[in-house]
């Protein structure tokens, strides 16, 4: 008791403020993250809102208070499984428990603990600056934005009321993404001479259960066209190679799609090393009905491999002519990588870590996607 009164005797009143307030962010706030009985809002609880709720009712059961904030009773009677199968006769409010709200404003005056932002991405940041005000922690869907205006704002608000903001790219939490990773921060391939990654699928199977031209993926004002539709590539790019010196892209609208944005893009990045440059070429698309993820890295000594839809990764090595390493799983499930990324988010709302995807290097992906689209625009080269 003592020591207690020797400390605070000696501060000045503003030193005094200061410290009553770190005492309660570190301790009262902490201490709150720590209930397992959290309020979790959703904002949107479209296909992939619906992912989200039901791994988090399937990782913590029924303790969280989920509520959700709807903009369209329309689409209450939609209920879907893992596969995109429409449940008949079921409601999202009985099956998971949830009470709605119908204005945004109410549903974070309930003081939710956590956001899980997953509306059309055109609407990430306001969603996100309005949550953050309310001093909810946040999970947002990819991308985190479709322009870069705002994001620097959220920073700051992240920042000053010590919120966790996680953006959910979730290959980054997929075993291959990993030990491609681990590959490459141990040098197996020897200096990195050129990649290609391709992502290709065909949007009106994304959602069979309605009609994709009215879904954001397919109109530019909601965010649509490949480059913020079709994004996992570009960030885990960014997060293997860093941020290109160099942008140069080109697209291609014309197919039988009735989107109003991409529908193909191809966006050839160069990285700045000592040695020169290394290209690294990211195709995307719509179109692809026998659906793609693949990519390749070539090295001074090796070339690594991968395919996520087939769930296998390879390093082969050119001097033993050879593969020597490789991971596989056929039986690999897709909702592995959401349940990871989902682990993650509460540890690190639990013990205040910095998030594997925060906002810092989500902006760098918008930051991508927009010298990609004004490189189409201009037909030149983009230097960043």
């Amino acid at each position: 008791m003592t020591l207690w009164f020797v400390v605070i005797h000696c501060l000045t009143p503003a030193k005094l403020s200061s410290f009553y307030e770190d005492y309660i962010d570190n301790t009262v706030h902490k201490s709150k993250a720590c209930i397992t009985d959290m309020k979790i809002l959703f904002v949107g609880l479209g296909s992939i809102g619906q992912r989200h709720l039901r791994l988090v009712r399937q990782l913590r059961g029924d303790a969280d208070h989920i509520i959700a904030f709807r903009s369209s009773k329309e689409s209450n009677d939609i209920v879907l499984n893992d596969n995109m199968e429409v449940l008949h006769g079921e409601s999202l409010r009985t099956r998971y428990n949830i009470d709605e709200y119908i204005n945004l404003q109410t549903a974070l005056a309930a003081k939710p603990d956590l956001t899980f932002i997953t509306n059309p991405s055109s609407f990430h940041l306001d969603t996100a600056i309005a949550a953050a005000k309310a001093g909810s922690h946040l999970f947002i869907e990819k991308p985190l934005a479709v322009t870069t205006n705002g994001i620097e704002e959220l920073i700051q608000i992240v920042n000053q009321k010590r919120l966790v903001a996680l953006v959910g790219y979730q290959q980054r939490y997929h075993p291959i993404f990993t030990q491609v990773k681990s590959w490459l921060n141990d040098s197996r391939i020897g200096k990195v001479l050129s990649a290609y990654i391709e992502s290709g699928e065909y949007l009106p199977d994304w959602h069979p259960y309605e009609d994709y031209r009215a879904t954001h993926p397919a109109r530019k004002e909601l965010g649509g066209g490949v480059i913020f539709g079709v994004n996992h590539e570009l960030d885990y790019v960014i997060d293997l190679f860093g941020f290109p010196s160099r942008v140069f892209a080109s697209a291609n609208q014309n197919s039988n799609l009735s989107v109003d944005s991409e529908h193909i893009a191809v966006v050839v990045s160069l990285f700045s090393v000592a040695s020169g440059s290394i290209p690294i070429t990211v195709h995307m698309d719509y179109l692809q009905r026998n659906r793609i993820k693949v990519g390749k890295i070539l090295g001074s000594e090796g070339v690594i491999t991968w395919d996520f839809y087939n769930n296998h990764t390879s390093l082969y090595d050119i001097g033993l002519n050879k593969c020597v390493e490789a991971w596989s799983d056929p039986n690999y499930s897709r909702n592995a990588m959401f349940i990871e990324q989902l682990r993650h988010l509460f540890a690190c709302i639990e013990s205040g870590a910095s998030p594997r995807v925060p906002l810092s290097e989500a902006e760098l992906s918008v930051k991508l996607g927009w010298h990609a689209r004004q490189s189409i625009a201009t037909l030149k080269v983009i230097e960043t």
